[in-house]
């Protein structure tokens, strides 16, 4: 039995048995009497199975630390039960566990829950560790996907994306098998897709793989880390198809490569493809699924609400032309509403609307093409929450009078921000955001629009490549105080930059070049550009390139904000004698926010005695 530890008169001793399982599950007290009682806890069920890496023949040791205020009481010896003792007295602790190999003494596993220990008598607790997500080095995949027991569907490949490469796995014996060396410590979000033997897909299985340095990954759990039907196999069954099936829903459009005709009339499976989003939406509320998929087959028309549940809007997989030209509303009640891999174009009343009657609470892109609608590209009126990831474009939406069109594309309501979940690629077309005025940026402060930018996002990208104003009165900048993207009203104030910048040039004595005369230049001498933004200078940020011009050819370029005038030569063969009054050009060029600002002047060079 561990160690005994008294604080008072008043004593009561905490058993707590630590439970290794290989899923992150919530715990909760379920039942506690007065006085001295055994609490029960049991982990939450998950119904996403998930392969993690095995303890096989690796020793772990564990450290469980009681924390109430400054008082701390840490237990390292179980006993013969496994059990970790602690004597600790009466109060709320915070509990925390860690797991260590004893070969290399590496933390690999956590754990921690905060209890109420009664005044006196005997308490137990269960609390399950997890393995910490980050993780260096690489670790081994072995897995197994059994599909021998299914019946009623002909098994072809099985498309593994999200771990490494792409995995094509053929079945032999009806088991897939992948085998692979030197991953990378990391938790990835996988998809399972499964194909018949003339190659039609069949389904989807959202997955999760955890590989952790020098361990195997080989085995499967689900609900509350017990092994799914087999300690190594994913083993898939009649059932297990039917249950997913039943939450996945196919629409057939223009282009589509389903090979079956779409109508509303049939049941939605591959087989038998909706022409409608509406009608997946229906079949969804009607047999009371939560969360489903709808996978877009070619260019379904039309547009649609979705007015119930959490709903995935998804380009049917294999194929690289997949959207639904019209309008999107979502009305749905409290849901989550995500687009991935689609685009959506020719909606007359804008392309996905969000009323401010709507309960949605999120609406998520990736890989999203928003354009060409008509009204606006996105409008969340009720200010549910945006996010971003992956190449998303919103541009050529808005609004038509007579000859002009003013872009409206994603239309930001005061205060809002646009959380970015992940890699937001840059592209030629930039997602354009209209701000009401009164509600934008003043001339003293930018106005923060994204949430998560540098955090998430690749380092080549910068707000300002991705996003721009729609409206022009307004600057996309990064901001440097944040690390974000904000939006500055023009003319603002320097913290806020603006993209229009003046080039002004000095020579040696510090005298303005001029625009309308030919300057003199002494030899030898040097001229430096300086870039402003209302009389203030600009001194970070700008990229410089000087060259020195005669009849339009170079005669010397520098990567820099001054350039001296001496030895020039046009080429090796001709050489250029002040003298004979010879009128040369300076082109300057500033390179700000991927914006080129220049500037020529016009020169003569006087010799040297």
């Amino acid at each position: 039995m561990g160690k005994q530890f008294v604080f008072g008169s008043v004593l009561s001793r905490i058993l707590l048995v630590v439970a290794v399982i290989f899923l992150s599950a919530s715990c909760s007290d379920i039942g506690e009497s007065a006085g001295a009682s055994r609490v029960e806890v049991f982990v939450s069920s998950q119904t996403a199975r998930s392969a993690f890496p095995v303890l096989d023949g690796i020793d772990v040791s564990y450290e469980v630390t009681a924390t109430n205020g400054t008082r701390t009481e840490i237990s390292t010896e179980p006993t013969e039960n496994g059990a970790y003792q602690l004597g600790i007295e009466s109060g709320e602790w915070s509990i925390d566990i860690i797991g260590k190999r004893q070969d290399s003494g590496e933390a690999i596993l956590h754990g921690s829950d905060t209890i109420s220990v009664p005044a006196t008598g005997y308490y137990s607790k269960t609390i399950p560790v997890v393995f910490f997500q980050s993780g260096t080095g690489s670790g081994s995949v072995s897995l197994t996907v059994d599909a021998s027991a299914v019946s009623a569907y002909s098994m072809g490949k099985l498309v593994i994306d999200g771990i490494g490469e792409r995995q094509e796995l053929v079945p032999s014996g009806g088991v897939y098998s992948l085998l692979l060396d030197s991953v990378s410590s990391g938790d990835y979000p996988v998809t399972m897709k499964f194909f018949s033997v003339s190659g039609e897909f069949l389904f989807i299985i959202p997955e999760r793989i955890s590989v952790r340095q020098n361990m195997t990954t080989e085995k499967w759990f689900k609900n509350g880390g017990e092994p799914y039907i087999s300690t190594t196999s994913f083993v898939l069954s009649d059932s297990v198809i039917k249950e997913i099936i039943s939450t996945q829903f196919f629409v057939k459009g223009n282009g589509g490569s389903l090979s079956a005709s779409a109508s509303d009339s049939g049941s939605g499976n591959w087989k038998e493809p909706f022409e409608s989003l509406d009608a997946a939406v229906k079949r969804a509320e009607i047999i009371g699924a939560e969360n489903y998929t709808v996978f877009i087959d070619g260019t379904v028309s039309g547009g649609g609400t979705i007015s119930y549940g959490n709903a995935k809007i998804c380009a049917y997989p294999g194929t690289s032309a997949c959207g639904i030209s019209g309008g999107i509303t979502v009305t749905a009640s409290g849901g989550d509403v995500s687009f991935s891999g689609i685009s959506i174009t020719g909606g007359s009343s804008g392309g996905i609307s969000v009323p401010e009657t709507s309960g949605a609470e999120k609406i998520s892109l990736s890989s999203v093409s928003v354009k060409d609608n008509d009204g606006f590209g996105i409008n969340i009126s009720n200010g549910a929450e945006l996010c971003m990831s992956g190449a998303v474009t919103v541009s050529g939406n808005g609004v038509s009078d007579g000859s002009e069109r003013s872009e409206k594309n994603v239309v930001l309501p005061a205060g809002g921000t646009i959380k970015i979940a992940g890699e937001l690629s840059s592209s030629s077309e930039k997602i354009g955001i209209t701000l009401d005025e009164s509600d934008g940026p003043s001339a003293g402060s930018s106005y923060v629009f994204t949430d998560g930018f540098s955090a998430n996002a690749g380092t080549s990208a910068k707000p300002w490549s991705v996003f721009k104003s729609d409206n022009g009165k307004f600057t996309v900048v990064w901001n440097g105080d944040s690390s974000e993207g904000a939006f500055t009203k023009n003319g603002g104030g320097i913290n806020a930059q603006s993209d229009k910048i003046e080039i002004s040039l000095t020579d040696a004595s510090g005298n303005e070049l001029s625009s309308s005369v030919i300057n003199e230049i002494n030899e030898g001498d040097t001229v430096s550009a300086k870039a402003e933004i209302d009389g203030d200078e600009v001194e970070s940020g700008v990229t410089w390139s000087m060259k020195i011009l005669f009849h339009g050819s170079e005669v010397k370029s520098v990567s820099e904000n001054s350039i001296s005038f001496d030895s020039l030569k046009y080429d090796s063969s001709t050489a250029f004698d002040f003298a004979d009054g010879n009128v040369f050009q300076l082109l300057v060029i500033a390179t700000y926010n991927e914006k080129d600002f220049s500037v020529t002047k016009e020169f003569k060079v006087t010799p040297k005695p």
